[in-house]
């Protein structure tokens, strides 16, 4: 991707992947607690919430970073028609 789009774009598409993956991770971290939450007796609920804590345990991005790193790019390069351009 760097030798066809350069290393700028290849970062900000990186970025962007990095947010996204974090976020979605988020939320079906989240779907499945609920999950847990309505069809687990309470006695057991403890065991499958520790599994679900080892089954999402990962290093997390730094998407603070991530955004900003993001946002830097897209202003430098300004934005035309929604889509990120290379002036």
């Amino acid at each position: 991707m760097i030798g066809r789009y350069g290393e700028q774009s290849a970062s900000l598409a990186l970025a962007m992947s990095r947010v996204s993956l974090a976020r979605s991770l988020e939320d079906v971290e989240a779907a499945a607690r609920k999950v847990i939450a309505a069809v687990v007796e309470d006695g057991m609920m403890h065991k499958y919430l520790l599994m679900l804590k080892h089954l999402f345990n990962h290093k997390p991005f730094n998407t603070i970073d991530l955004c900003r790193q993001i946002a830097h790019q897209v202003i430098e390069n300004g934005i035309e028609n929604g889509q990120c351009t290379n002036n």
